[in-house]
């Protein structure tokens, strides 16, 4: 069983094997580029379907390799197979059948059956030398709505056990601010209420953007949003070998 979050910002899954995060982002390796050579010890790049992946924070320093991105229009896309076999190579240490649950946006959750066949069947991926094979039958897919897991890690204890504290039979509202988009949804008793749900095309990329404007006019260099998510977990921001974490911190505000 294995838990899978394919944001927009940022890809997170959660196995027993342990938890892994990383930018939902990908440079594919081009004619006359060798990742091999550019590759250090704690790059992530895998192989699928016969072409070769910078995932994540490796996709900026591979070069200047054009970095595809994921948005919400590109869950039947191929970057959506992507990430997910870059999920599946994080969240086991070997090849295994698959049983998943999948965070959707509610504005895909009622296609969520074309996103299951989209994602259903054999996965071969190879990273650091090994090559593991992932089957995910179709009938073991669970989706579920963005916005259940918070009630979930509310409501249930690490082994699933209801806490008493009513959440499971109340109606209950969430609001989900993601890196590009912000859902508003409203379960009953665990159920989604369609009629009052609703998913919005702004998200905290909005104060990236204005924080990468005063980057670009008082630096004149331009950072991505991820760089820029890293100050807002308190990590740090470098211009060269210049440590400019406490000017970034005052764009935020």
């Amino acid at each position: 069983l294995v838990s899978f979050d394919l944001g927009n910002g940022f890809v997170k899954v959660v196995s027993s094997s342990g938890d892994s995060h990383f930018p939902s982002v990908y440079a594919m390796q081009e004619p006359g580029i060798d990742f091999e050579g550019l590759q250090q010890a704690d790059d992530f790049v895998i192989s699928f379907l016969g072409d070769t992946y910078a995932v994540g924070w490796s996709a900026w320093r591979m070069g200047n390799i054009p970095v595809r991105t994921l948005d919400r229009t590109r869950v039947l896309g191929p970057e959506y197979r992507v990430l997910f076999a870059a999920a599946l190579s994080a969240s086991c240490n070997q090849g295994a059948v698959i049983e998943p649950v999948l965070s959707l946006p509610l504005s895909w959750y009622d296609r969520r059956e074309q996103v299951k066949g989209h994602l259903a069947g054999d996965w071969q991926v190879t990273t650091k030398g090994r090559t593991m094979s992932f089957t995910v039958p179709e009938i073991l897919i669970r989706i579920i709505p963005e916005g259940f897991g918070s009630i979930c890690s509310m409501a249930l204890d690490r082994n699933g056990r209801p806490h008493n504290n009513g959440l499971l039979h109340m109606t209950v509202g969430v609001v989900d601010i993601g890196t590009k988009t912000t859902d508003l949804s409203m379960f009953d008793g665990l159920q989604i209420v369609p009629a009052r749900t609703a998913g919005f095309d702004i998200g905290l990329s909005q104060v990236y953007n204005i924080m990468a404007r005063l980057a670009e006019r008082e630096m004149g260099h331009s950072f991505s949003i991820e760089q820029l998510d890293e100050v807002l977990h308190g990590g740090q921001l470098w211009l060269g070998p210049t440590d400019i974490t406490t000017q970034a911190i005052e764009w935020k505000h």
